[in-house]
Protein backbone atom coordinates (compact mmCIF):
# COMPACT_ATOMS: atom_id res chain seq x y z
CA UNK A 1 0.00 0.00 0.00
CA UNK A 2 0.98 3.65 -1.03
CA UNK A 3 0.62 5.85 2.09
CA UNK A 4 -0.13 8.52 -0.67
CA UNK A 5 -3.30 7.00 -1.46
CA UNK A 6 -4.41 7.28 2.10
CA UNK A 7 -6.04 10.87 0.78
CA UNK A 8 -9.69 10.86 1.56
CA UNK A 9 -10.70 11.41 5.33
CA UNK A 10 -13.41 9.40 6.61
CA UNK A 11 -15.21 9.55 9.96
CA UNK A 12 -15.54 6.48 12.29
CA UNK A 13 -18.15 6.61 14.67
CA UNK A 14 -19.44 3.97 17.03
CA UNK A 15 -23.06 3.34 18.98
CA UNK A 16 -23.67 4.74 21.92
CA UNK A 17 -23.93 3.15 25.05
CA UNK A 18 -26.94 3.46 26.20
CA UNK A 19 -29.07 2.88 29.14
CA UNK A 20 -31.55 -0.05 29.50
CA UNK A 21 -34.25 -1.26 31.13
CA UNK A 22 -34.27 -4.35 33.61
CA UNK A 23 -34.75 -6.81 31.07
CA UNK A 24 -31.77 -5.18 29.15
CA UNK A 25 -33.45 -3.73 26.57
CA UNK A 26 -32.93 -0.27 25.21
CA UNK A 27 -35.55 2.78 26.72
CA UNK A 28 -34.81 4.43 23.71
CA UNK A 29 -35.93 3.24 20.30
CA UNK A 30 -33.89 4.97 18.07
CA UNK A 31 -29.54 4.40 17.65
CA UNK A 32 -27.77 6.80 18.81
CA UNK A 33 -23.80 6.71 17.47
CA UNK A 34 -20.80 9.23 18.68
CA UNK A 35 -17.87 10.57 16.76
CA UNK A 36 -15.24 8.29 17.62
CA UNK A 37 -12.33 9.75 15.45
CA UNK A 38 -11.09 10.94 12.18
CA UNK A 39 -8.99 9.33 9.89
CA UNK A 40 -7.07 9.18 6.49
CA UNK A 41 -8.08 6.43 4.53
CA UNK A 42 -7.92 5.11 1.02
CA UNK A 43 -11.92 4.78 -0.71
CA UNK A 44 -12.47 1.81 -3.68
CA UNK A 45 -16.14 1.89 -5.09
CA UNK A 46 -16.74 -1.63 -5.77
CA UNK A 47 -20.15 -2.35 -6.61
CA UNK A 48 -23.49 -0.70 -7.17
CA UNK A 49 -27.19 -1.92 -7.79
CA UNK A 50 -30.38 -0.99 -8.07
CA UNK A 51 -33.58 -3.54 -7.60
CA UNK A 52 -36.94 -3.45 -6.61
CA UNK A 53 -38.51 -5.17 -3.74
CA UNK A 54 -42.03 -4.62 -2.61
CA UNK A 55 -43.03 -2.14 -4.81
CA UNK A 56 -39.95 0.44 -4.31
CA UNK A 57 -36.59 0.75 -5.60
CA UNK A 58 -33.77 -0.05 -3.81
CA UNK A 59 -29.86 1.25 -4.07
CA UNK A 60 -26.96 -0.01 -2.53
CA UNK A 61 -22.97 0.76 -2.72
CA UNK A 62 -20.15 -1.75 -1.44
CA UNK A 63 -16.99 0.43 -0.84
CA UNK A 64 -13.83 -0.83 -0.13
CA UNK A 65 -11.96 1.35 2.79
CA UNK A 66 -8.17 0.76 3.64
CA UNK A 67 -6.44 2.35 6.72
CA UNK A 68 -3.86 2.10 8.97
CA UNK A 69 -4.42 -0.43 11.39
CA UNK A 70 -6.32 0.34 14.68
CA UNK A 71 -7.55 -2.33 16.75
CA UNK A 72 -10.17 -0.56 18.21
CA UNK A 73 -12.07 -0.26 14.91
CA UNK A 74 -14.01 -3.89 14.75
CA UNK A 75 -17.47 -4.26 12.99
CA UNK A 76 -19.87 -2.39 15.93
CA UNK A 77 -18.92 1.29 13.97
CA UNK A 78 -20.09 2.94 10.72
CA UNK A 79 -18.55 5.13 8.48
CA UNK A 80 -19.44 8.95 7.59
CA UNK A 81 -17.41 9.63 4.01
CA UNK A 82 -18.47 12.80 2.30
CA UNK A 83 -22.07 13.20 4.35
CA UNK A 84 -22.75 9.29 3.00
CA UNK A 85 -23.02 6.86 6.01
CA UNK A 86 -21.81 3.37 5.45
CA UNK A 87 -22.52 0.60 7.69
CA UNK A 88 -19.95 -1.73 8.10
CA UNK A 89 -20.23 -5.82 6.63
CA UNK A 90 -16.78 -6.57 7.23
CA UNK A 91 -13.24 -5.55 8.96
CA UNK A 92 -10.23 -6.99 8.03
CA UNK A 93 -6.63 -6.80 9.20
CA UNK A 94 -4.17 -7.35 6.18
CA UNK A 95 -2.23 -10.46 6.33
CA UNK A 96 -2.32 -10.20 9.91
CA UNK A 97 0.49 -7.82 9.99
CA UNK A 98 -1.61 -5.23 12.22
CA UNK A 99 -0.32 -2.04 9.81
CA UNK A 100 -3.52 -1.96 7.68
CA UNK A 101 -7.39 -2.69 8.27
CA UNK A 102 -9.38 -3.69 4.80
CA UNK A 103 -13.27 -2.41 6.38
CA UNK A 104 -16.05 -3.35 3.24
CA UNK A 105 -19.27 -0.67 3.89
CA UNK A 106 -22.38 -0.70 2.32
CA UNK A 107 -23.88 2.53 1.95
CA UNK A 108 -26.95 3.39 3.94
CA UNK A 109 -29.65 5.04 1.26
Amino acid sequence: MNIGELRHRIKIQKMKTEMTNENGFPLSDSEKWDDYVIIWSAVYPLKGSEFWSAMAVHSENTVKFICRYNPSIGSDIRIIYNNRTFDITGVIDLDESHKWLLIYGSEVI
